[in-house]
């Protein structure tokens, strides 16, 4: 065969490599630079993190040179899982916090170009800028902060760029009094160079600023606390024209603290918002519309103050929209703190669980985007910790992570593509409400239902008659409104429950080569029938898998897996028992399908603790069972959390182990070769550095780029694989907010590969040459499965004939 075939070689490789006056050609060079320009790494900007811990006080977008930002200011002390005080920054990927100096909070900022280059106007102190105070308000201009002069003596409240007749120039309102040195009254305009006063100023705070031109030509519009602006009698809202102030009419009856300019489609006018009952002595409630002459009052108002006014241009949704403290809208109650007004009032999604405090737009790619920001926690059931985007429909958070932490993680395809299914403790994923189970697309997330009333702890794609169903467990009662007991399918349009269910947790589902269901987990019964942690379904009920008078295991069982270990496909049991059948089993037995077996001999069978999952993973000497859980013992074999059984015997995966708990084991393979992925609590493998995740590749550990999380609060849970049409990758879920080097994902964690090695390169040089015929032929002839091309067990003609088929082609 070898000399035959080496001729038959030479013979293909003259005909694919060169002309054909050429006899043999000793070496020729085909790329396969598709697997060496690829480098695996964790997938940025996917799953993004969606907590605060406190409230934010204003929003902006800004491009100091470096592309878009989005800078976020408020009294939170954490974003996502990092701490950043007061002023955090959002590039795409991830958090973090801006300059040197430790920010104030910003009631508000603005981005603009005095002239001397575009930059962030910061409405807040940032402590010392060359050597002395902002006095707060400063200028960021992408690199560095710089002060405005000797700044201001109170707190900034409004910013807006008005053109007063001499060039755009920043005007700032708030609390302050002297600006620069120079008496104000609570408004002042910055040239770029120096700060003015405007006339004699207002008489009380300034709370908000707005540009409106009445017909007269454009004026700076001034809301607020206050009863005089300059000469004035203006009650709390004035407008100024470059030189002078003027009245609107009899103003309003207490504070305004919006305005906005707005055409309904009855032409152009500044809509006020606040807290004030009439305008000019006529009933408006907390928000009245002013056209240059008259008040009027704006379809009955809202029955709580209006804190913010956002008009959207264009979209799916154009209009008016009014945030504040707010329940009803012209009498009617559902609207919750946010409503639009397009000449109606019309409801906002679901709006929020509490206040509004401000509404900012700016354009992304898809066009005008609106976000809400306040001290809201959810709208509806999907969790957007106080700070929201509206899409048209809903409101969500700006990112696409999870809520909380996946527990069960699938890969299912309910008739219309292969999506991944994440079960856990969550409430909502990316703009899904998700009640505990949601489908990830690799582009957003859908919920099933309305999910469940308790967390999902187990996932499994079934065929249940003859149709593909999603299966879950967990300690649930409650499945998309129907009543279950802790297991419940789902057909893609409703959820049902299977059987009598269980009387606990079930804590792993698992689908047998012969095609049926198997659950197990702390229950011991389905119904009536006792069951004892280990339950196979029959297609109506739950059975027990019974030995005569034996039924099931003494004790809990976690996980489930198909092995062969040479005496045909078995099912695999592990989890917290002592006795499986009757048989002592110390936390791991194997079932036939007729009887229950240990795994090692007698007195040193299975393993001295808990076990928490089960994979099957061939390191190159053949497949074997990998253990993970909490032990130090495998067979009287001293391991480390982590076992491999072979069929026959048990033992260590190197010279140790992870140095604590393994919750999760997956198989995968990023373009370098098929290894074991460990995720847990664990810091250290073997004594090396390893946060929460690892791989083994049969003969040594390798860190997974940094892991998971920052600190042992956070841990690795779940492994799964699945391909979102990028390729396959691999998918973790944990406590965790980052993936790696800090890049930002919220409780999971998207390893993608790169392109399987050209199975023709086999020398592995990344280049197809004679030596790749020389070290498959010396494979073959040695019987190294790694020949077997073909993927049928064994090594013929038929693999060579694959080997050269992938050599003609460059692979």
């Amino acid at each position: 065969m070898s000399a035959r075939g080496f001729r038959f070689f030479q013979r293909s490789l003259n005909r694919a490599c060169a002309p054909a006056a050429v006899v043999v050609v000793l070496l020729c060079a085909v790329s396969s630079a598709s697997a060496q320009d690829c480098e695996p790494a964790w997938a940025e900007d996917v799953f993004g993190v969606p907590y605060l811990d406190g409230d934010v006080r204003s929003l902006a977008n800004f491009d100091g040179g470096s592309g878009p930002r989005f800078f976020m200011s408020g009294v939170f002390q954490q974003v996502g899982f990092q701490q950043i005080s007061r002023l955090a920054v959002w590039d795409g990927r991830t958090w973090s916090a801006l300059g040197a100096g430790e920010p104030q909070i910003a009631e508000a900022m603005l981005a603009f170009d005095d002239g001397t280059g575009p930059a962030l106007y910061y409405g807040a102190s940032v402590g010392l800028v060359d050597g002395r105070q902002t006095n707060n308000i400063a200028r960021w201009d992408g690199s560095e902060w710089s002060r405005l002069g000797s700044g201001l003596d109170g707190r900034v409240n409004a910013m807006a760029v008005y053109d007063d007749g001499s060039g755009p120039a920043l005007f700032v309102g708030g609390e302050f009094l002297v600006a620069g040195g120079e008496l104000v009254n609570r408004i002042a305009k910055w040239d770029g160079d120096r700060w003015h006063p405007l006339g004699e100023g207002v008489s009380g705070r300034v709370e908000t600023l707005a540009v409106y031109d009445d017909g007269s030509g454009p004026e700076l519009y001034v809301g607020g606390r206050f009863i005089t602006a300059g000469p004035e009698i203006v009650n709390n809202i004035a407008k100024w024209d470059g030189t002078s102030w003027g009245f609107l009419d009899f103003g309003v009856n207490d504070d305004v603290g919006a305005l906005a300019v707005y055409d309904d489609g009855s032409g152009e006018a500044l809509y006020v918002g606040g807290a004030f009952s009439e305008a000019s002595g006529q009933p408006a409630e907390n928000i009245a519309r002013w056209d240059g002459t008259t008040w009027e009052e704006v379809g009955g108002g809202v029955d709580g103050g209006v804190a913010t006014l956002e008009v959207v241009q264009g979209g799916d949704s154009p209009g008016l929209y009014a945030g504040g403290g707010f329940r009803a809208a012209n009498g009617e109650i559902g609207f919750d703190f946010v409503a639009r007004w397009t000449g109606q009032w019309d409801r906002v999604g679901e709006g929020f669980s509490n206040s509004v405090q401000g509404l900012e737009t700016y354009e992304g790619v898809d066009g005008p985007e609106l976000h809400a920001f306040g001290s809201f926690s959810r709208s509806g059931e999907i969790f957007c910790n106080r700070i929201a985007q509206f899409d048209g429909e809903a409101w969500a958070p700006p990112f696409t992570g999870l809520q909380a932490t996946a527990l069960a993680l699938t890969v299912h395809d309910d008739g219309q593509g292969s999506k991944l299914y994440a079960g856990g403790e969550f409430r909502s994923a990316g703009r899904a409400a998700g009640l505990r189970i949601a489908a990830w697309d690799g582009t957003e997330w859908s919920a099933l239902g309305s999910g469940m009333d308790g967390s999902v702890v187990a996932l499994a794609s079934f065929e249940m008659d003859g149709r593909p169903v999603l299966v879950a467990g967990g300690p649930f009662r409650n499945a998309g409104g129907v009543p279950v007991e802790r297991v419940a399918s789902w057909d893609g349009q409703q959820w049902e429950g299977m059987g009598d269910g269980f009387s606990r947790e079930v804590a792993d589902l698992h689908v047998f080569v012969d095609g049926d269901l198997y659950a197990t987990g702390g229950f011991l019964e389905s119904g009536t029938q006792a069951v004892n942690g280990i339950a196979r379904w029959t297609g109506s009920a739950w059975a027990p898998l019974q030995v005569g008078s034996e039924i099931g295991i003494s004790g809990s069982g976690f996980a489930l897996e198909t092995f062969d270990d040479g005496g045909g496909p078995a099912l695999y049991l592990a989890g917290q028992f002592s006795a499986a059948g009757g048989v002592a089993a110390t936390n791991i037995a194997r079932w036939d399908g007729s009887a229950w077996s240990p795994l090692g001999s007698p007195g040193s069978e299975g393993v001295n603790g808990v076990i928490r999952d089960l994979a099957v993973y061939d390191d190159g000497s053949g497949p074997a069972l990998y253990v993970a859980g909490r032990f130090t013992s495998a067979g009287g074999v001293t391991v480390e959390n982590v076992a491999r059984w072979d069929g026959a015997s048990w033992s260590a995966l190197g010279t140790g182990g992870p140095d604590d708990d393994v919750f999760g084991l997956g198989v995968f393979d990023d373009g370098r070769g098929s290894q074991l992925y460990v995720a847990g609590d664990f810091e250290e493998v073997d004594g090396q550095p390893f946060a929460r995740l690892a791989r083994w590749n049969g003969s040594e550990w390798s860190s997974v780029d940094g892991g998971v999380g920052t600190s042992r609060r956070n841990n690795g849970r779940v492994i799964t694989t699945f391909d979102d049409g990028e390729g396959e990758a691999l998918y973790v879920s944990g406590t965790f907010g980052f993936v790696g080097d800090r890049v930002e994902s919220a409780y999971l964690g998207k390893w993608r590969g790169c392109p399987t090695t050209c199975i023709a390169d086999f020398d592995g040089d990344g280049s197809l040459t004679l030596f790749d015929f020389l070290a498959f032929q010396s494979a073959f002839d040695l019987g190294d499965l790694r020949a077997d091309l073909d993927g049928d067990g064994s090594l013929t003609l038929f693999d060579f004939l694959e080997f050269q088929s992938a050599f003609a082609v460059g692979c």
